[in-house]
């Protein structure tokens, strides 16, 4: 864990993804930034052609300058410090196109009206949850039985949310 960071910067990019270079920008589709102390999300311009990014266990409360950010695909902000009003001031911030957004260890996800409103605003997108029990849900208002919304790393116990 990195201790005291609180913004990122492209050191601390480097950091985590030590592929990365000047030279390179453009081929990186993924980033993580796990693990980090982050406070607030900023000074990604660099790299709007990500598809994945990860920014778990981190110390984020409200998802900020993410909007530009329009080839994202999957964004891991599991274990933050989301809740449900910084959930509903961060929608407009949130790409277009995002496909799936892992919610898990947020307060948020014990609020179901904070996540239908999400879902209203992005009807296709993905909202991975942990449950009580460990398994991964998936609110979804399409067809939950397409495995392309999930990222690779959550495919084990997904059920749709109103499952039995």
């Amino acid at each position: 864990k990195l201790e005291g960071m609180t913004e990122i910067t492209f050191a601390l990019i480097r950091k985590k993804n030590p592929d990365l270079n000047f030279d390179n920008i453009e081929e990186i589709s993924t980033i993580h930034l796990n693990n980090c102390s982050i406070e607030d999300i900023n000074n990604l311009e660099l790299f709007s052609h990500i598809k994945h990014l990860d920014l778990a266990h981190n110390k984020i409360s409200f998802i900020r300058e993410l909007h530009y950010l329009n080839k994202l695909e999957t964004l891991d902000l599991s274990f933050n410090s989301i809740s449900s009003e910084g959930l509903s001031k961060s929608l407009s911030e949130l790409p277009k196109g995002l496909k799936s957004i892992n919610l898990t260890g947020n307060s948020c996800v014990n609020d179901e009206d904070a996540l239908v409103i999400l879902q209203d605003f992005f009807p296709d997108l993905g909202i991975i949850i942990d449950t009580v029990d460990n398994n991964i849900d998936i609110v979804e208002s399409g067809d939950v039985s397409t495995p392309t919304m999930i990222p690779e790393q959550y495919d084990n116990n997904i059920r749709p949310l109103n499952a039995d």
